[in-house]
């Protein structure tokens, strides 16, 4: 059975769910491709870094195609009312192993077994429906570890709707929201959350960490950075969503369980490393590099996007020389033809 057909069986219980938000200033058709081009650069930058330094964290990407139709994956794991209307035509179904290498925290680290980590990311991308399942078939995590990330995204929007997903009261109960500014939050800084411990008891949540003055992510400061090319930018204060033109919304639903021992304290460690810091570094990217991809078409981008899956794949397998090679598609300087 292909791994795009095969159903990942839904867990008895849901451990956490998280809602993140996050606003950023661009309009959807934008987002898209920047989401697109951004993903594909990273990938390719990441595993060159890791394997540059005889590390072997990184990407291998198995399958990465059309798909026709609603995957049963989208109907078993979605919670969007509209999810199978917004996926019934096309998507782009990608299948990856993300491998950790010693990038993972000191807690994960100590408690899986080498060959443990890695996961399989399948996604299924019809923006602006957009989800995302991980897991594992090593044998030790193999019905241990689910994750799902559910995205929505919303042109004209702050990131004031309340329940996107449409989750029942149940789910709201055990939801919590946190709104990502890419503006004014860091990687490193993800405010503590409570995730009930193995007694059943809630963890005691400490204060949200401040952010960091004058620290600044390697894709860049949205604070200083100003596009030539859209005249956007820097983002100043803590109400730039509601003063900036154009502006959309991320919604990012995400469902976790992990079930290894101190798994309260291994799930808010996945949250911090493997989702708050990469979705909030890649967000702050996407706007950063802008001047990157803002002229791009999408064929450009997808074009890009399969040569820096395929250089991420031979790195990580000893062939760095297609993406030593690799070059980031040039960006028009001016309006281009295909824009209307």
């Amino acid at each position: 059975m292909s791994c795009e057909s095969e159903l990942v069986k839904p867990p008895s219980k849901i451990n956490v769910i998280i809602e993140y938000r996050l606003p950023m200033p661009m309009n959807l058709e934008e987002y898209r491709r920047a989401q697109l081009y951004t993903t594909a650069k990273s990938s390719w930058q990441t595993t060159m870094l890791s394997t540059g330094s005889g590390g072997s964290a990184g990407v291998v990407v198995k399958e990465n195609h059309i798909y026709k139709g609603v995957s049963p994956n989208v109907t078993a794991h979605g919670r969007l009312k509209e999810r199978e209307e917004l996926s019934k035509g096309e998507s782009i179904h990608t299948v990856k192993e993300i491998h950790f290498g010693n990038n993972l925290p000191r807690i994960v680290n100590a408690i899986l077994p080498k060959d443990a980590k890695f996961v399989e990311e399948r996604c299924w991308n019809a923006f602006p429906y957009v989800l995302t399942l991980y897991t594992s078939k090593q044998s030790y995590l193999s019905n241990r570890l689910f994750i799902s990330v559910e995205s929505m995204h919303y042109e004209d929007d702050v990131g004031d709707q309340e329940n996107v997903f449409q989750l029942t009261g149940k789910e709201l109960s055990q939801r919590k929201v946190m709104t990502m500014d890419i503006a004014n939050d860091f990687v490193g800084d993800m405010p503590d959350i409570n995730i009930d411990d193995e007694s059943g008891s809630d963890s005691p949540a400490s204060p949200a960490t401040p952010a960091k003055v004058g620290a600044t992510a390697p894709v860049g400061d949205p604070r200083v950075y100003k596009s030539k090319l859209t005249g956007r930018g820097p983002l100043r204060g803590k109400d730039w969503p509601k003063n900036t033109t154009p502006v959309m919304t991320a919604y990012k639903l995400v469902r976790l369980v992990c079930d290894v021992p101190l798994h309260s304290k291994v799930e808010k460690a996945v949250l911090k490393s493997a989702i708050y810091d990469l979705v909030l570094n890649s967000h702050k990217g996407m706007f950063c590099n802008t001047d990157e991809w803002f002229w791009l078409d999408t064929a450009t981008i997808r074009d890009f996007e399969e040569k820096a899956f395929e250089a991420a794949t031979a790195a990580l397998a000893g062939d760095r020389s297609v993406a030593e090679n690799l070059k980031v598609p040039d960006c028009p300087a001016e309006k281009p033809e295909w824009v209307k």
